[in-house]
């Protein structure tokens, strides 16, 4: 007596290479450019007095920061930024910020041209983006609904 197994070798082999296919697809992560996109690190309160000789707290941060981080007050091109988790980030901007409105008490600033000149941690590099609300007692916070991000 013979038996026909090719039917149940194929459907075997067709079943494996669903599910390699399969597993192939969900293992992938890609941006529309074939590269893969580093998400910003952001932060979402800056708390401190804006003087020199102070110390301003950054927290709520994303990514590798270890959720906040310290920077010397005044906020001023170039500043370094320890961070919880170890390390820092030096960034830079012009220095002459532009005057906009929004905030509750004071002026807001939104930082012009920042960028990271280093980092001691992966993953952070690019731009940075903020705007700061300071009252006439130099507290500085971020702007209502905005995040620092970097």
């Amino acid at each position: 007596m013979l038996i026909d197994t090719t039917g149940v070798t194929m459907r075997r082999g067709l079943l494996l290479s669903a599910l390699a296919a399969g597993t192939l697809v969900s293992g992938c992560s890609t941006t529309s450019n074939g590269g893969t996109e580093a998400m910003p690190v952001t932060c979402n309160e800056i708390t401190g007095v804006n003087n020199p000789g102070a110390t301003l707290k950054l927290s709520g941060c994303t990514g590798p920061t270890g959720g906040s981080g310290t920077v010397a007050a005044p906020f001023f091109a170039p500043s370094t930024i320890h961070w919880a988790a170890g390390g820092s980030t030096t960034v830079t901007f012009n220095p002459t910020p532009l005057q906009s409105g929004g905030c509750p008490s004071g002026s807001a600033f939104t930082l012009q041209g920042g960028k990271v000149v280093s980092s001691t941690l992966a993953g952070i590099s690019g731009e940075l983006k903020a705007t700061f609300c300071s009252d006439a007692a130099g507290d500085m916070s971020l702007k209502p609904g905005t995040l620092l991000k970097i």
